[in-house]
């Protein structure tokens, strides 16, 4: 992922993401008391593997990829996700959409996004359980989950729209 900014002529980035760190948030921070807790929730995700498809890079304070709408594979995950951490007692009140932030703290600032030459197909096929370590901000994984293989009804049509929609939708997606 982190070829993207250069294809885009972006290459002197800010503080840009070890690829290591590269991630999709599905829940709030939760306080260490909480982790048995966090860890049985992680045990009883269920939810398939899913493809997020990139079609965007957003430049504003924050370089981040963007996905046209929202993934049924996404939705149902975080729905799992909020759903098992609620059953722990553990609150999650975000509104968690599918990007991946590249680089924080850019050289500059452009309102809009800027449509990808070609759509970055991104496989979630686990759940991790992490905990942040600064200086420099890392993280590192307590625990992890796979998820399961998905339908292979879902892996086809997924093919076929990734081929052949979305590469013709991103023609017509304008700088905005």
């Amino acid at each position: 992922m982190h070829a993207v900014l250069p294809s885009l002529g972006l290459e002197t980035g800010g503080e840009r993401w070890p690829a290591a760190n590269l991630h999709q948030s599905l829940s709030t921070d939760c306080p260490a008391r909480h982790e048995q807790a966090l860890r049985r929730a992680l045990g009883r995700i269920r939810a398939p593997a899913f493809d997020l498809v990139f079609n965007r890079v957003g430049l504003g304070d924050r370089w981040v990829l963007r996905a046209r709408g929202t993934p049924d594979g996404f939705a149902r995950l975080l729905a799992e996700t909020r759903a098992v951490l609620q059953a722990e007692g553990i609150a999650c009140h975000t509104g968690h959409t599918p990007h991946v932030t590249l680089c924080y703290a850019p050289p500059f600032v452009q309102d809009g996004t800027r449509a990808l030459a070609s759509p970055i197909a991104w496989r979630v096929d686990a759940v991790e359980l992490v905990v942040a370590a600064t200086h420099p901000y890392r993280y590192r994984t307590l625990a992890r989950q796979p998820l399961a293989p998905p339908p292979q009804s879902e892996l086809f049509d997924a093919a076929c729209r990734n081929r052949f929609s979305d590469r013709q939708r991103l023609q017509d997606i304008p700088w905005h």
